[in-house]
């Protein structure tokens, strides 16, 4: 996959978090070359999500959690995606992306940053670890 396929397939990911929270099961399974959403996907229980220092561990604890977020409507506006080789001797990503948050139609953005690692799985990729944080101030 080149980084530009990439970098749109994360934007679109942003937007699934935003309007459908439930459909972001397939970012800790399965990412990519085949449909992003599969139900042929393998389970990644040790797949783990850090959120505001909370660490989550399994994809349905993950799921559990980000349906769970507090605010109904979450627009994402991201200002920088970087992404380098995160191994040697895997083809694995680290991936940092930064922007804000508005939630619930607020007048005050909030900033956030992400980090995530990949992993690949048989021509795609998944999540195996994620790192969310907002960031006030």
């Amino acid at each position: 996959m080149n980084l530009q396929t990439f970098i749109t397939q994360i934007q679109s990911q942003a937007s699934t978090f935003d309007s459908n929270r439930s459909q972001l099961r397939g970012l800790y399974v399965c990412l990519s070359l085949r449909p992003l959403f599969s139900n042929e996907s393998i389970q990644r229980d040790g797949s783990m999500l850090t959120w505001e220092s909370n660490q989550i561990l399994g994809v349905n604890a993950i799921l559990e959690k980000l349906e769970g977020l507090p605010f109904q409507k979450v627009v994402h506006k991201t200002d920088t995606i970087d992404a380098q080789p995160s191994s040697a001797s895997v083809a694995s990503l680290m991936v940092l992306v930064t922007g804000q948050l508005i939630v619930d139609d607020s007048p005050n953005p909030i900033a956030f940053s992400q980090v995530f690692q990949l992993m690949p799985e048989g021509g795609s990729y998944y999540v195996q670890n994620d790192v969310f944080r907002l960031v006030y101030g």
